[in-house]
This record gives structure tokens, C-alpha cells and sequence, in this order.
């Protein structure tokens, strides 16, 4: 019974990620990632195996998420291994805020006895919101970096809080070849070590990543031939899309109020009124809340709405993904606080009916919020990868049934390519106007608009989907 008592507020987080890890779960069976973006990251992992030294194969992204990739696929993943692993990053993150949020509670401990009590379930508290939160669950399934990139800094934040700062810039590092979004992270943690007691020792938290950072210009310099090629031809790439699809002048909610898009848009289309909640957290969060991870949330929140300003980047509601576990801990206190002080209150000062009180406002919070907002965003998400790339879909399903051993397969499109599963190997990725039937040996297949392979003879027809065919090499 002691034992339960003691492990009551993890037992009670781990049923809660537990649920949420089903609803993302259901989301990798109802059908693909809707995201092509992760299609493309698997692309590149797999031309990796043979294009190492050629780091313009990475485009403008930096090279973990696609090392992860290539590491999945080398042990016989694909698409949906990857998504597993969002999944297995999202659920450890929730742990992670809640031991962050313990940690930094514990080394400020409340004066008021009915704060105390407050802030004794926070962490658990904190950990459900997380895991419930909406868009963690898109997140938490997807084929993107986000929940690996979001679980990164937290373990960031709880290494650096329990002062052991080579895990810190372990973490640190690989979030800063992961995301660009670490790398103004270094200078937040140069101040944060110069008020260190043991400054030499916390130095490697941002001296570490900054190695990283610097290595990667470097062999980025020698492998392109031009200094930080990829900020360049990121500015290139979100310019030819705000014209192609005419964000100036179309009456878009983020372009109305940029400002607000990150802090209060995006977390209110997926919390809509719940979001009062954390608003109510907020002053408690600014004052109590462990002080590393409201710097590093803050700093964070911040810079993602500095680039959106700035028109930098395409203001991608996933962008928000990695200052969640700000939101999620402000709503838990929006809830825990204020009923605190009530009860507190009303019982004078009673322990254990202000706990009590705070765990059956939290339980009732928590279920309304799970049926109205997370359920429903599951149910939306579901119809989505329903409906996302049948063609692609229908398409890969030729390819696997056709497909004979050692034939390859033609195809330009990184969605058809992550849908089939086959090895990287397997695929050329040659434009189909570029193909004459000499390329291609017999048995092998080209994946293409009819009107793009007229100049080939050799071929037999096997599937016709929507404007693609599957063609065979007689």
C-alpha cells in the first residue's frame, strides 16, 4: 500500500501517456503520414547509403533526423518504424517534463502549505496535459523530427538541472544537428552558466554544441563549395512558396496577427477555450516554474516567432510542437493553483482535503479535456491518414505485387518510394523524361505520368493509378 501511495502521481501519468500512445498508434494503422516532408527525410536516408560524402544531399536540413532515418532503415524500418519512434519520443517526453518540473520544485520549496500541496502533484499534472495536448499527437506519430527534437531539450533541461552537464551537452548537441532551433539555445546557455557556482564544468553545455555547429559549417563549406549554403537556399525556397501560393495576399489567420500566431493562434486552434486555463497558470509559471525550463521555453517561443515575423520560415503550426511542455505545465496550474488556494482556504489549512481537493479538480479537468479536445483531434487526425496519398498508396501496392527480386524501380517520387518499403537500394530516382529504354534492364519498373515515358517501347503497362502508371521492362 505505501509503495502504491508513493508511485501514485507516476502510475497515474503512465495510464495517461499510455492512452495517448494507443490514440497514436491508431493514427500509424488508420493510414500514411500526411506530412511529405518525412517522405523526403527517408529519401535522402536512403540515398545517404550511397551519398555520404555529399553532404548537398541533406538540402537545408541538418543531418541527424536523417542519420536516424538511415539507422532505422539499415535495420530493416521503414515509414512506420520511423513514426514508432516519434511515438516512443513523444511518450518519453511526458516523463521528461514531469521530472523536470519535480526537479526544479524540489529545489525551491513552496512556503504556503496549500501551494505545497499544489505543487506536489504538478509534476505528474504537468506530464498528463503533455501527453493530452492535441497537437503532440500529430506529432507524437509523424515521420518529422518534432517529438525527437521536443524530448531532446527536456532531457537538456533535466541534465542541466540536476548538474550533470555532460548529459546536458549530449542532449544539446544533437537537438543543434537535429533542429535550427538549438542553435540560438547555446548563448541562452552561456548566461545560464555564467551564474553557475561551477562555471568550468557547466562551459561544455554550450561549448559542446557549439563544436557540433561549427563542424557541421565546416564540412557543409567543403562539401557545397559555399559558406552556409543552406541559409541561403532556405531563403530562396520560402520565398518561391510565399509567391507560388500568394501568402502576401491571401487573407491567411497568421499573416493577420503574426505576432500572436505562435503564442496564442496555433496552441488556441488546438486547445481553443481550454487554453484559458493556462492563461491562468501563466503568473504561476513566470514565478514558481523551474527557472531553466521557463528560459529555455521562452527563449524558444520567442525566436519561432521572431522567424515567422521575419517571413523566414513558412509558419508551420508543428514549429510550436517544441514549447508545448511550456503550455501543458501552465494549464496544469491554471488548475492545481487556483483550487489549491480554495480549498486551502475553506479546509484552514487542511493537507490533506487541499490535495485531495486539487486531484479530483485535476481528474475532472483532465477527462473533459481528453473527451473535448483530444479525442476529437485524434478522430480528425484518423480521417486525414485516411484519406492521405491513395494513390501513392495504390500505387506502392503495384509495385510490391510486381516488383521481382532484384528489379528496381524507377521513380522520382520520395511518397511512393516511403510507401513501399523496399530497401533505398532498389531505387533510381531519375527524372522519367530523362529514361530511354537502353537504362533499363528487364523486370525493372518506372513509376511515372503516362505523357513523361512516351519516348520508351520496351515497357508493358501493370497498374494505372490516378495521372501515375507502373510500367515493366519487357
Amino acid at each position: 500500500m505505501r509503495v502504491a501511495r508513493r508511485y501514485a502521481g507516476w502510475i497515474a501519468l503512465a495510464l495517461v501517456v499510455a492512452g495517448a500512445t494507443g490514440l497514436r498508434l491508431g493514427l500509424i494503422a488508420a493510414g500514411p503520414d500526411p506530412d511529405i516532408d518525412g517522405y523526403a527525410h527517408l529519401q535522402i536516408a536512403h540515398r545517404l547509403a550511397r551519398e555520404w560524402r555529399d553532404l548537398r544531399v541533406h538540402w537545408v536540413w541538418l543531418p541527424l533526423w536523417q542519420l536516424v532515418d538511415l539507422v532505422i532503415a539499415s535495420l530493416g524500418g521503414g515509414l512506420r518504424a520511423v513514426r514508432l519512434f516519434s511515438v516512443a519520443c513523444a511518450a518519453a517526453s511526458s516523463f521528461a517534463l514531469a521530472v523536470v518540473v519535480r526537479d526544479g520544485l524540489a529545489a525551491r520549496p513552496a512556503k504556503a502549505p496549500w501551494l505545497a500541496e499544489a505543487e506536489a502533484v504538478m509534476p505528474f499534472a504537468a506530464g498528463a496535459a503533455h501527453a493530452l495536448w492535441p497537437q503532440n499527437l500529430s506529432a507524437g506519430a509523424s515521420a518529422e523530427p518534432e517529438a525527437f527534437f521536443q524530448l531532446l531539450v527536456l532531457a537538456t533541461v533535466a541534465a542541466w538541472q540536476r548538474q550533470r552537464y555532460a548529459g546536458a551537452a549530449v542532449a544539446l548537441s544533437l537537438a543543434a544537428l537535429l533542429r535550427y532551433e538549438a542553435w540560438p539555445l547555446l548563448p541562452v546557455f552561456l548566461a545560464m552558466s555564467l551564474r553557475e557556482e561551477r562555471r568550468a564544468r557547466s562551459a561544455v553545455v554550450w561549448f559542446a554544441p557549439g563544436v557540433a555547429v561549427a563542424a557541421w559549417v565546416a564540412l557543409h563549406r567543403v562539401s557545397t563549395g559555399e559558406w552556409c549554403w543552406f541559409l541561403r537556399e532556405n531563403r530562396a525556397y520560402v520565398a518561391g512558396v510565399w509567391r507560388e501560393f500568394g501568402f502576401a495576399t491571401r487573407p491567411l489567420e497568421k499573416l493577420a496577427h503574426p505576432w500572436v500566431w505562435y503564442p496564442y493562434t496555433v496552441p488556441f486552434l488546438s486547445v481553443r477555450a481550454w487554453l484559458w486555463l493556462a492563461a491562468a497558470g501563466l503568473p504561476w509559471f513566470v514565478a514558481r516554474a523551474p527557472r531553466a525550463l521557463a528560459v529555455v521555453m521562452g527563449s524558444l517561443l520567442a525566436l519561432i516567432t521572431v522567424v515567422w515575423v521575419a517571413r523566414s520560415n513558412l509558419g508551420l503550426e508543428r514549429h510550436f510542437t517544441v514549447v508545448i511542455p511550456a503550455y501543458a505545465t501552465m494549464l496544469a496550474a491554471g488548475v492545481a493553483v487556483p483550487v489549491a488556494a480554495l480549498a486551502g482556504r475553506a479546509s484552514r489549512g487542511r493537507a490533506d482535503v487541499t490535495r485531495a481537493a486539487v486531484i479530483v479538480a485535476l481528474v475532472l479537468v483532465g477527462a473533459g479535456f481528453a473527451k473535448a479536445r483530444t479525442r476529437k483531434r485524434a478522430m480528425l487526425l484518423r480521417g486525414h491518414a485516411e484519406a492521405a496519398f491513395v494513390v501513392e498508396r495504390r500505387v506502392a501496392a503495384a509495385l510490391r505485387a510486381h516488383a521481382g527480386p532484384g528489379a528496381r524501380v524507377f521513380t522520382s517520387d520520395a511518397t511512393v518510394e516511403g510507401l513501399t518499403d523496399f530497401d533505398g537500394s532498389r531505387f533510381v530516382r531519375w527524372k522519367a523524361r530523362d529514361l530511354r529504354d537502353v537504362h533499363l534492364r528487364a523486370g525493372d519498373l518506372v513509376v511515372a505520368a503516362p505523357g513523361d515515358v512516351a519516348q520508351l517501347h520496351a515497357m508493358e503497362p501493370v497498374a494505372r493509378e490516378g495521372a501515375l502508371a507502373v510500367l515493366r521492362r519487357r
